[in-house]
């Protein structure tokens, strides 16, 4: 009896590790009909379009910290009126540490 409640308990298991993949977190591969396009299907005048975004958020439990981790993949038809997506800043922002202990409570 404990062997097949076992073997059912492993199992089922099986089953459901499959469902748990976090494929979003993987960016897309270039297609060619990305890469010939000549201009945006939203707006024939945009200089540039966001073919891929992703964001993804966790929490690091030793420092209490928010990690953001985002992938963007931007198509750039016109490099002149682009500028703003050619110069993408990065933030960076550390919590004090009263805002930290906070959290972690």
């Amino acid at each position: 009896m404990k062997k097949i409640l076992l073997i059912a308990i492993c199992s089922v298991n099986f089953i459901f590790i499959d469902a748990q993949k976090h494929e979003f977190l993987e960016p897309p591969k270039f297609n060619d009909a990305d890469l010939s396009k000549q201009k945006s299907a939203l707006d024939e005048n945009a200089p540039a379009e966001i073919l891929y975004k992703s964001l993804h958020f966790s929490v690091d439990y030793n420092t209490g910290n928010l990690i953001k981790k985002a992938f963007y993949r931007v198509k750039i038809y016109d490099k002149d009126k682009a500028e703003d997506w050619l110069n993408l800043e990065i933030l960076f922002t550390k919590a004090p540490a009263a805002t930290k202990k906070r959290f972690l409570k």
